[in-house]
């Protein structure tokens, strides 16, 4: 299976900060979370695209802004200082995007003339008849001559349960983000030839099952019920592959497959190696810290950065010998190390869908002994 991390995922665990006692959270931060601390052990399951990387940044501040704004504070003067603190935490939140991504997630090429062709071609024609013919809501009809919030309240309660069919919650006509979102997801179903489950990971109404709603969205009596609704992803889970769906659920989804393929799969004891005591060393000194150290041929160290900044320090720094990091190691990273001519790569993990260069030694924090 493979999981497409939608903007709404990846903005949701990223938006997190605390400080002593004051605490900036995403509303949708335990969820989201869950599911990146899957990932965190799996990346090779985890796609983040360009497209979902530079939405998720560009809205980032804005993000913050708003769980600032909508966050509880014992006192205004505490929350005024939060406010003011705001550059500071953006700039920590968007270190932990980049973060999430390098460690989380595998990038797939994306060739965006064809996704362009998908989303004007298929996606957007297909979405704009299901829209035309999925009902929003039911209202309720009440003579006016009814007043009063409570009865006419008992007497939603009444109708609701007499209805034969319940409205669900679709707003429309998705956005351009969403479409191309939808079509990258197609194309990587496609490219897998649907020999692998593509899930989309997502919390916005337009990827994922919805709540039934009764009464439209300018009654004072409207409701919404714990009943999901389907219809609209079923749909497009049919028609293009992709399975949009809550974080919770992809992940019990991923925990079960991954469970029976641990039934089968038998993992292979990795031997001690014996490296450079400057290596080990530094190693040691790195766990936890979300750190990178880059060292010379003399195992002297260059540069100590954090782990969000390495790939775009590697691809313009020179004479660099082994990398050291708390962090995952990735296509990207390997690629990058084998075009610099860097001898090791030392991280805490190892992504499984590594093609290794033969010039790049790739280990782990408990793989290596001085």
């Amino acid at each position: 299976m493979k999981i497409v991390v939608e903007t709404s995922v990846l903005i949701g665990t990223c938006v997190f900060w605390k400080r002593k006692d004051l605490l900036v959270k995403h509303h949708f931060f335990d969820k989201c979370n869950k599911l990146f601390e899957f990932l965190r052990d799996n990346p090779e399951l985890g796609i983040v695209t360009k497209t979902i990387e530079n939405e998720a940044k560009n809205v980032l501040d804005k993000a913050v802004n708003s769980t600032i704004r909508h966050t509880y504070f014992p006192d205004i003067g505490t929350k005024i200082r939060v406010m003011t603190l705001q550059h500071i935490i953006s700039n920590h939140c968007l270190d932990k995007l980049e973060n999430l991504v390098e460690e989380c997630s595998t990038r797939l090429p994306i060739n965006t003339k064809k996704r362009d062709k998908i989303k004007n071609e298929e996606i957007e024609p297909f979405l704009n008849e299901i829209v035309k013919t999925t009902v929003r809501y039911i209202q309720p009809k009440m003579p006016s001559f009814l007043r009063g919030k409570r009865l006419r309240g008992e007497l939603t309660d009444i109708m609701v349960r007499s209805l034969p069919k319940k409205g669900i919650i679709y707003k429309g006509m998705p956005a351009d983000r969403d479409l191309t979102i939808m079509s990258e997801a197609t194309m990587i179903y496609r490219k897998y030839e649907g020999k692998e489950k593509v899930y989309v990971a997502s919390t916005d109404n337009h990827f994922i099952p919805n709540r039934v709603q009764i009464g439209s969205f300018l009654s004072g009596h409207m409701k919404k019920l714990d009943e999901l609704d389907s219809s609209v992803r079923d749909k497009l889970a049919k028609k293009f592959g992709f399975i949009g769906d809550d974080p919770l659920k992809i992940l019990e989804h991923a925990e079960k497959e991954k469970v029976s393929i641990g039934k089968v799969k038998v993992k292979k004891e990795r031997r001690k190696i014996l490296v450079p005591k400057q290596i080990a060393k530094k190693a040691r000194e790195l766990e936890g810290t979300l750190e990178a150290v880059l060292l010379n041929k003399k195992m002297e160290q260059i540069e100590r950065l954090p782990v969000s900044a390495l790939t775009e320090k590697l691809q313009g720094i020179k004479d660099v010998n082994t990398v050291i990091f708390d962090g995952v190691i990735t296509q990207r990273l390997v690629d990058l190390a084998a075009e610099r001519n860097i001898k090791y790569l030392v991280a805490a993990r190892v992504s499984e869908a590594i093609k290794q260069p033969l010039q790049v030694n790739l280990l782990t924090f408990t793989e290596i002994e001085d």
